[in-house]
């Protein structure tokens, strides 16, 4: 992988953010500048050696102790270079560092279900996290019935790595 700088999100980050979610809207939610705004201190960027972000990883926290990790996103021409577990991992430490934040999870498209395991979660029923189900998927755009069925395609996955 060439080389790459992680950092926290800053708020001149936040357009740049908006929009590799938005081009990733098929496997990933849109997250808003005004989301964004919200939940920036929760949020790293990936940036090229060209200062091109390409890359970025957010946490949000539930009242009930559980942090999500949402928005991760890496550029096509950088992925399988190890940058997803990378902002994967720092992203964990700093929702750890909370002492809210009893249990990591995610939500995760098969595409990314691969990294996930990789990294240390594992698949958990989703009535795990009935705040996130009560709060997001309530009003997600793929929760939507067709032919009888859901259409959301994500496992909730429990992160089981160390506790440090």
């Amino acid at each position: 992988m060439k080389s790459v700088f992680i950092r926290k999100a800053i708020r001149r980050d936040i357009p740049a953010i908006s929009g590799i979610t938005l081009v990733n809207e098929k496997t990933m939610l849109f997250r808003s500048p005004a989301v964004l705004r919200k939940l920036l201190n929760n949020y790293f960027t990936a940036f090229s050696e060209t200062g091109e972000l390409i890359g970025c990883c957010g946490f949000k926290v539930y009242s009930g102790g559980d942090a999500e990790i949402i928005s991760l996103a890496v550029e096509k021409k950088y992925r399988g270079g190890g940058l997803g577990g990378k902002l994967i991992r720092r992203t964990i430490r700093e929702a750890r560092r909370r002492k809210s934040v009893k249990r990591v999870m995610a939500f995760a498209n098969p595409s990314a279900f691969p990294l996930f395991k990789k990294n240390k979660f594992i698949e958990a029923g989703v009535q795990l996290f009935h705040e996130k189900i009560l709060v997001e998927c309530r009003n997600c755009p793929r929760n939507k019935m067709k032919n009888g069925r859901y259409q959301c395609n994500e496992t909730a996955m429990v992160y089981v790595g160390r506790k440090s």
